[in-house]
């Protein structure tokens, strides 16, 4: 899946995933904003290899890839 379908597929709520990253059980998701949350829009975060959840900003590589594909976690 290219990076428009990736954007697509976490705006409709996926996750996603990248055969090509390092750590396992990583993915990207849509995350909106709450009460508890300095965000004020939705935003794609990924689940990190410790299990913690951050804002994800796409390296140049990322954009290019084309080894992503839909997951269900």
């Amino acid at each position: 899946m290219k990076l428009g379908g990736a954007v697509t597929a976490v705006k409709a709520r996926t996750h996603v995933v990248c055969s090509g990253w390092n750590g396992k059980n990583l993915w990207l998701g849509m995350r909106a904003s709450d009460a508890h949350s300095n965000m004020t829009l939705p935003y794609i975060c990924i689940k990190t290899v410790d299990c913690g959840l951050v804002s994800w900003l796409g390296s140049r590589t990322d954009m290019l890839a084309n080894d992503r594909q839909e997951n269900t976690v």
